[in-house]
């Protein structure tokens, strides 16, 4: 028998009414999402990550230019990060140093190849042509050999120092004859277009190589554009 009717009737309403109080006060303590700071919060992260991909070093783009060769287009900003290129694969090779899969790499003003002090293993190295060409159609037509660029006249990677943008003496290990592609002047840097030949990592596979570019539309250094063909040794 129940002793204590109007106590349990109480207590039961009493927990009911308690309930609906705790869930408005906890719903004045966390308001409603609002969706423009949830928006306004996004654009934000969009920003952020169109920030730091515009700063971030890779291969741009390669584009086929009708006549067997091709303009890549490479964001080389990083002081650090070597961005790696294969020219059989037209792409951005994911890559260590001390590795094959990449021919070219480009840090800045800056060039390696796939060999000596870069990877002791690598085939690869690059070669002026002998005499100086800076028609890359008529040195397109011609040979690695014609061009004065034999086996024995590749030069493998080793320590370079070189004067930068500013005047700043810069040591690192790179390709020593590559990294005449420019004249300086006034601080900036200019292509002398002088045409080289790349030999590819594995040592078979030889490629016209010409720097025709190092800013890009607005005027920000470090982002060279290339033109290359795969020739005939």
């Amino acid at each position: 028998m129940n002793r204590f009717p109007i106590l349990k009737q109480f207590l039961k309403y009493t927990c009911f009414w308690f309930g609906i109080f705790f869930l408005f006060h906890c719903a004045r303590q966390h308001p409603a999402v609002d969706q423009n700071e949830v928006a306004f919060k996004q654009a934000l992260l969009d920003l952020q990550k169109q920030i730091e991909e515009s700063t971030r070093s890779k291969i741009i783009s390669t584009e086929p230019n009708g006549d067997g060769s091709f303009t890549t287009r490479i964001r080389s900003v990083s002081y650090d990060v070597w961005i790696k290129y294969n020219f059989a694969d037209k792409s951005q090779a994911f890559v260590s140093d001390t590795s094959g899969g990449w021919d070219v790499g480009f840090q800045r003003f800056k060039l390696q190849t796939n060999s000596g002090l870069t990877h002791s293993e690598g085939q690869g190295g690059a070669c002026m042509a002998n005499p100086a060409v800076t028609d890359f159609e008529t040195a397109a037509s011609s040979t690695s050999t014609a061009l004065g660029c034999t086996n024995v006249s590749f030069s493998s990677d080793t320590n370079v120092s070189e004067l930068a943008s500013g005047g700043v003496q810069t040591n690192y290990v790179g390709n020593d004859v590559l990294n005449k592609w420019f004249n300086y002047s006034l601080a900036f840097l200019q292509p002398n277009y002088k045409v080289f030949v790349i030999r590819s990592n594995t040592g078979n596979e030889y490629y016209l190589f010409q720097i025709t570019g190092y800013y890009n539309p607005e005027g920000t250094s470090a982002h060279p554009t290339i033109r290359w063909k795969q020739i005939q040794y």
